[in-house]
Protein backbone atom coordinates (compact mmCIF):
# COMPACT_ATOMS: atom_id res chain seq x y z
CA UNK A 1 0.00 0.00 0.00
CA UNK A 2 0.97 3.58 -0.68
CA UNK A 3 1.40 4.11 3.21
CA UNK A 4 4.32 1.70 3.63
CA UNK A 5 6.07 2.69 0.47
CA UNK A 6 5.99 6.37 1.20
CA UNK A 7 7.54 5.79 4.84
CA UNK A 8 9.99 3.67 3.94
CA UNK A 9 10.91 5.56 1.08
CA UNK A 10 11.82 8.43 3.55
CA UNK A 11 12.59 6.54 6.46
CA UNK A 12 14.96 3.74 7.50
CA UNK A 13 12.19 2.23 9.23
CA UNK A 14 9.58 -0.48 8.67
CA UNK A 15 5.75 0.42 9.14
CA UNK A 16 2.88 -1.67 10.96
CA UNK A 17 -0.42 -0.41 11.29
CA UNK A 18 -2.13 -1.23 7.64
CA UNK A 19 -5.78 -2.86 7.23
CA UNK A 20 -5.28 -6.33 7.13
CA UNK A 21 -6.65 -9.33 5.26
CA UNK A 22 -8.80 -11.62 7.63
CA UNK A 23 -5.51 -14.25 7.45
CA UNK A 24 -3.50 -11.99 8.96
CA UNK A 25 -3.16 -12.85 13.15
CA UNK A 26 -1.02 -9.97 15.17
CA UNK A 27 -3.26 -7.16 16.84
CA UNK A 28 -3.06 -6.24 20.31
CA UNK A 29 -0.01 -7.49 22.17
CA UNK A 30 -0.31 -8.49 25.63
CA UNK A 31 -3.13 -6.73 26.50
CA UNK A 32 -6.65 -7.75 28.33
CA UNK A 33 -10.23 -8.33 27.72
CA UNK A 34 -12.46 -5.11 27.85
CA UNK A 35 -14.66 -5.22 30.39
CA UNK A 36 -18.81 -4.96 28.48
CA UNK A 37 -19.00 -1.42 30.10
CA UNK A 38 -15.89 0.00 28.42
CA UNK A 39 -16.21 -0.92 24.74
CA UNK A 40 -19.57 0.32 23.38
CA UNK A 41 -18.81 2.65 20.96
CA UNK A 42 -15.99 0.29 19.29
CA UNK A 43 -17.04 -1.25 16.19
CA UNK A 44 -15.55 -3.73 13.61
CA UNK A 45 -14.89 -2.36 9.93
CA UNK A 46 -14.69 -4.83 7.61
CA UNK A 47 -13.88 -3.51 3.66
CA UNK A 48 -14.47 -6.15 1.34
CA UNK A 49 -12.39 -6.25 -1.92
CA UNK A 50 -13.04 -9.31 -4.11
CA UNK A 51 -12.63 -12.17 -2.16
CA UNK A 52 -10.04 -10.79 0.65
CA UNK A 53 -11.64 -8.55 3.81
CA UNK A 54 -9.59 -6.08 5.20
CA UNK A 55 -10.19 -5.45 8.79
CA UNK A 56 -9.74 -2.81 11.07
CA UNK A 57 -12.37 -1.03 14.09
CA UNK A 58 -13.34 2.21 14.50
CA UNK A 59 -15.29 4.34 16.96
CA UNK A 60 -18.94 5.20 17.12
CA UNK A 61 -18.72 9.46 17.37
CA UNK A 62 -22.45 9.72 16.38
CA UNK A 63 -25.36 7.33 15.89
CA UNK A 64 -24.52 7.42 12.21
CA UNK A 65 -20.85 8.21 12.16
CA UNK A 66 -18.08 6.36 12.63
CA UNK A 67 -14.23 7.71 12.67
CA UNK A 68 -11.68 5.53 11.40
CA UNK A 69 -8.02 5.53 10.00
CA UNK A 70 -7.89 6.19 6.53
CA UNK A 71 -6.20 3.77 5.24
CA UNK A 72 -8.68 1.57 6.10
CA UNK A 73 -10.94 2.84 3.46
CA UNK A 74 -9.17 4.06 0.85
CA UNK A 75 -8.83 2.17 -2.41
CA UNK A 76 -6.22 2.99 -4.55
CA UNK A 77 -6.53 7.23 -4.82
CA UNK A 78 -10.00 7.16 -3.55
CA UNK A 79 -12.31 5.89 -1.00
CA UNK A 80 -13.92 2.65 -1.66
CA UNK A 81 -17.28 1.92 -2.64
CA UNK A 82 -19.21 2.56 0.57
CA UNK A 83 -21.45 -0.78 -0.42
CA UNK A 84 -18.03 -2.66 0.10
CA UNK A 85 -17.83 -1.07 4.12
CA UNK A 86 -19.29 -2.55 6.56
CA UNK A 87 -19.03 -2.22 10.24
CA UNK A 88 -20.16 -4.32 13.09
CA UNK A 89 -21.65 -2.99 16.03
CA UNK A 90 -23.79 -3.48 19.67
CA UNK A 91 -21.03 -6.14 21.19
CA UNK A 92 -17.51 -6.39 21.93
CA UNK A 93 -17.80 -10.44 20.45
CA UNK A 94 -17.46 -9.75 16.59
CA UNK A 95 -19.29 -13.01 16.04
CA UNK A 96 -22.83 -11.98 17.74
CA UNK A 97 -22.41 -8.33 16.22
CA UNK A 98 -25.13 -6.15 14.35
CA UNK A 99 -24.07 -5.49 11.21
CA UNK A 100 -24.79 -1.90 9.13
CA UNK A 101 -23.56 -1.39 5.36
CA UNK A 102 -22.27 2.53 4.67
CA UNK A 103 -23.85 4.51 3.17
CA UNK A 104 -20.83 7.24 2.45
CA UNK A 105 -17.01 7.17 3.20
CA UNK A 106 -15.29 10.12 3.38
CA UNK A 107 -11.53 10.63 3.93
CA UNK A 108 -9.61 13.75 5.12
CA UNK A 109 -8.43 15.12 1.91
CA UNK A 110 -4.73 15.98 3.05
CA UNK A 111 -4.38 12.46 3.65
CA UNK A 112 -4.13 11.50 -0.13
CA UNK A 113 -2.51 14.16 -2.61
CA UNK A 114 -0.88 13.31 -5.97
CA UNK A 115 -0.51 9.13 -4.76
CA UNK A 116 1.06 9.99 -2.06
CA UNK A 117 -0.03 9.68 1.68
CA UNK A 118 0.39 11.65 4.86
CA UNK A 119 -0.20 9.67 7.99
CA UNK A 120 -0.87 12.72 9.69
CA UNK A 121 -3.78 12.96 8.42
CA UNK A 122 -5.10 9.18 8.69
CA UNK A 123 -8.19 9.97 9.27
CA UNK A 124 -11.77 9.37 7.38
CA UNK A 125 -15.93 9.39 8.49
CA UNK A 126 -18.13 5.98 7.86
CA UNK A 127 -21.60 7.29 7.55
CA UNK A 128 -24.49 4.39 8.11
CA UNK A 129 -28.38 4.87 8.71
CA UNK A 130 -28.76 5.96 12.46
CA UNK A 131 -28.43 3.07 14.73
CA UNK A 132 -30.60 2.45 18.07
CA UNK A 133 -28.51 3.21 21.10
CA UNK A 134 -28.50 0.74 23.72
CA UNK A 135 -26.32 -0.28 26.36
CA UNK A 136 -24.28 -1.91 23.92
CA UNK A 137 -24.17 0.75 20.90
CA UNK A 138 -23.02 4.36 22.57
CA UNK A 139 -21.43 6.88 21.26
CA UNK A 140 -17.75 8.41 22.70
CA UNK A 141 -16.69 12.32 22.90
CA UNK A 142 -13.91 13.41 21.73
CA UNK A 143 -11.13 14.50 24.30
CA UNK A 144 -10.59 18.58 23.57
CA UNK A 145 -8.03 18.82 26.27
CA UNK A 146 -4.23 18.54 26.66
CA UNK A 147 -2.20 15.89 26.47
CA UNK A 148 0.99 15.55 27.76
CA UNK A 149 4.38 13.31 27.81
CA UNK A 150 4.04 9.98 30.07
CA UNK A 151 0.45 10.24 30.19
CA UNK A 152 -1.32 7.15 30.40
CA UNK A 153 -3.76 6.19 27.27
CA UNK A 154 -5.67 2.84 26.51
CA UNK A 155 -5.63 1.31 22.45
CA UNK A 156 -7.54 -1.39 21.63
CA UNK A 157 -8.73 -3.73 18.81
CA UNK A 158 -9.86 -6.84 18.15
CA UNK A 159 -7.53 -10.26 18.01
CA UNK A 160 -4.89 -12.58 20.04
CA UNK A 161 -2.79 -10.71 23.27
CA UNK A 162 0.60 -13.02 22.53
CA UNK A 163 2.24 -11.91 19.52
CA UNK A 164 1.68 -15.13 17.67
CA UNK A 165 -1.76 -15.79 18.82
CA UNK A 166 -4.31 -16.79 17.14
CA UNK A 167 -6.80 -14.43 15.59
CA UNK A 168 -9.75 -13.83 18.25
CA UNK A 169 -12.98 -12.34 18.18
CA UNK A 170 -13.40 -10.31 21.34
CA UNK A 171 -12.05 -6.89 22.24
CA UNK A 172 -8.99 -6.56 23.93
CA UNK A 173 -7.27 -3.21 25.34
CA UNK A 174 -3.77 -2.32 25.95
CA UNK A 175 -1.93 0.25 28.01
CA UNK A 176 0.47 2.58 26.53
CA UNK A 177 2.04 6.17 27.60
CA UNK A 178 2.70 9.51 25.26
CA UNK A 179 6.25 10.03 24.39
CA UNK A 180 8.01 13.74 24.47
CA UNK A 181 8.32 15.63 21.43
CA UNK A 182 12.10 14.95 21.24
CA UNK A 183 11.76 11.18 21.34
CA UNK A 184 8.97 11.09 19.26
CA UNK A 185 10.46 13.18 16.49
CA UNK A 186 13.34 10.48 16.58
CA UNK A 187 10.87 7.75 14.73
CA UNK A 188 9.35 10.28 12.60
CA UNK A 189 10.46 13.71 11.86
CA UNK A 190 7.05 15.48 10.37
CA UNK A 191 5.73 14.50 14.29
CA UNK A 192 4.56 17.92 15.77
CA UNK A 193 3.77 17.31 19.57
CA UNK A 194 0.63 15.64 21.50
CA UNK A 195 -1.55 18.27 20.58
CA UNK A 196 -0.63 18.33 17.10
CA UNK A 197 -2.15 16.17 13.95
CA UNK A 198 -0.97 12.82 15.68
CA UNK A 199 -0.32 11.42 19.10
CA UNK A 200 2.37 9.46 19.68
CA UNK A 201 3.24 6.77 22.36
CA UNK A 202 6.89 4.92 22.78
CA UNK A 203 7.32 0.96 23.26
CA UNK A 204 10.35 1.70 25.43
CA UNK A 205 7.68 3.21 28.13
CA UNK A 206 5.37 0.12 28.15
CA UNK A 207 7.94 -2.98 26.64
CA UNK A 208 6.13 -5.43 24.75
CA UNK A 209 2.59 -4.21 24.96
CA UNK A 210 1.36 -2.25 21.91
CA UNK A 211 -1.12 -2.26 19.24
CA UNK A 212 -0.42 -4.13 15.89
CA UNK A 213 -1.43 -4.75 12.67
CA UNK A 214 -4.93 -5.24 12.13
CA UNK A 215 -5.57 -2.61 15.00
CA UNK A 216 -5.76 0.29 12.33
CA UNK A 217 -8.82 2.87 12.90
CA UNK A 218 -9.52 1.35 16.81
CA UNK A 219 -10.00 3.24 19.24
CA UNK A 220 -7.68 5.28 21.60
CA UNK A 221 -9.13 6.81 24.76
CA UNK A 222 -8.00 8.62 28.11
CA UNK A 223 -9.98 9.14 31.45
CA UNK A 224 -11.77 12.19 31.48
CA UNK A 225 -13.48 13.06 34.84
CA UNK A 226 -14.15 9.23 34.95
CA UNK A 227 -15.69 9.12 31.81
CA UNK A 228 -13.96 7.55 28.64
CA UNK A 229 -13.24 10.23 26.25
CA UNK A 230 -11.53 9.42 22.37
CA UNK A 231 -8.18 10.65 21.84
CA UNK A 232 -7.07 8.62 18.92
CA UNK A 233 -7.55 6.35 16.29
CA UNK A 234 -5.00 3.92 15.42
CA UNK A 235 -2.77 4.77 12.44
CA UNK A 236 0.73 3.29 12.28
CA UNK A 237 3.73 2.00 14.35
CA UNK A 238 7.32 2.59 13.38
CA UNK A 239 10.31 0.55 14.30
CA UNK A 240 14.32 1.36 14.35
CA UNK A 241 16.52 -1.74 13.75
CA UNK A 242 16.21 -5.23 13.65
CA UNK A 243 13.14 -5.98 16.08
CA UNK A 244 10.29 -4.89 13.81
CA UNK A 245 8.18 -7.24 16.36
CA UNK A 246 5.22 -5.70 17.93
CA UNK A 247 5.59 -4.29 21.45
CA UNK A 248 9.47 -3.73 20.35
CA UNK A 249 11.40 -1.14 22.81
CA UNK A 250 12.82 0.51 20.08
CA UNK A 251 9.41 1.65 18.18
CA UNK A 252 6.89 3.93 18.50
CA UNK A 253 3.16 4.17 17.66
CA UNK A 254 1.19 7.32 15.96
CA UNK A 255 -2.69 7.64 16.51
CA UNK A 256 -4.42 10.20 14.49
CA UNK A 257 -5.75 12.60 17.00
CA UNK A 258 -9.45 13.56 16.37
CA UNK A 259 -9.17 16.41 18.38
CA UNK A 260 -6.56 18.34 16.40
CA UNK A 261 -8.80 17.32 12.67
CA UNK A 262 -12.67 18.28 14.38
CA UNK A 263 -12.94 20.83 11.38
CA UNK A 264 -13.07 18.08 9.63
CA UNK A 265 -15.22 16.07 11.52
CA UNK A 266 -17.53 18.71 11.82
CA UNK A 267 -17.91 19.34 8.30
CA UNK A 268 -17.78 15.81 7.29
CA UNK A 269 -20.43 15.06 9.92
CA UNK A 270 -22.81 18.12 9.91
CA UNK A 271 -22.54 17.99 13.84
CA UNK A 272 -22.05 20.68 15.70
CA UNK A 273 -18.34 20.63 17.84
CA UNK A 274 -20.46 21.07 21.59
CA UNK A 275 -21.88 18.03 20.25
CA UNK A 276 -18.75 16.09 20.20
CA UNK A 277 -16.40 16.95 22.20
CA UNK A 278 -15.41 17.51 25.70
CA UNK A 279 -12.60 18.68 27.95
CA UNK A 280 -11.52 21.55 25.92
CA UNK A 281 -8.91 23.56 27.86
CA UNK A 282 -8.44 20.65 30.55
CA UNK A 283 -5.66 18.25 30.95
CA UNK A 284 -7.06 14.34 30.90
CA UNK A 285 -6.01 12.12 33.75
CA UNK A 286 -4.28 9.11 33.85
CA UNK A 287 -4.59 7.69 36.96
CA UNK A 288 -6.61 5.30 38.47
CA UNK A 289 -10.31 5.89 39.27
CA UNK A 290 -10.68 4.23 42.43
CA UNK A 291 -14.18 3.09 44.08
CA UNK A 292 -15.03 5.59 46.31
CA UNK A 293 -14.05 8.49 44.06
CA UNK A 294 -17.55 10.71 42.72
CA UNK A 295 -16.38 10.51 39.10
CA UNK A 296 -19.09 13.11 36.78
CA UNK A 297 -17.71 14.62 33.59
CA UNK A 298 -19.15 18.10 32.86
CA UNK A 299 -19.98 17.75 29.39
CA UNK A 300 -22.58 19.29 27.01
CA UNK A 301 -26.30 18.05 27.14
CA UNK A 302 -26.53 17.25 23.87
CA UNK A 303 -22.96 14.67 23.92
CA UNK A 304 -24.09 11.21 24.96
CA UNK A 305 -21.15 10.02 27.38
CA UNK A 306 -20.05 6.57 28.04
CA UNK A 307 -20.56 4.80 31.36
CA UNK A 308 -18.37 5.95 34.23
CA UNK A 309 -15.30 3.99 34.31
CA UNK A 310 -16.51 0.95 37.07
CA UNK A 311 -14.86 0.07 40.41
CA UNK A 312 -13.74 -3.36 39.00
CA UNK A 313 -11.63 -1.95 36.17
CA UNK A 314 -10.31 0.98 38.28
CA UNK A 315 -6.55 0.49 37.29
CA UNK A 316 -6.85 0.28 33.57
CA UNK A 317 -6.47 4.02 33.05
Amino acid sequence: MLLLSLLLASLPYQVSGLALPQTMNKRIINGFLMPKTLGPYSVSVVRRKGNVLYMCGGSLISKQHVLTAAHCIVDGNAAADPSTVTIGYDSMDKDKQKKAVATKVTFNPSYLKDGKTDSRYDLAIIQVEPLTLSDNTQVIPIYGGSIVADQTIMAMGWGGTEPNAILRNLLRGVKVKTGTTKACQEFSGSFDNNNGPQVCTLGSLTPEKSTCGGDSGSSVVINYDGKVALVGANSIGVYIGSDTSCGSKNSAHFYVHPYYHIDFITKTTGLDKSKLVIGTGRTGKDASVSADENASATVTETVIVTPSLPSDIANLL
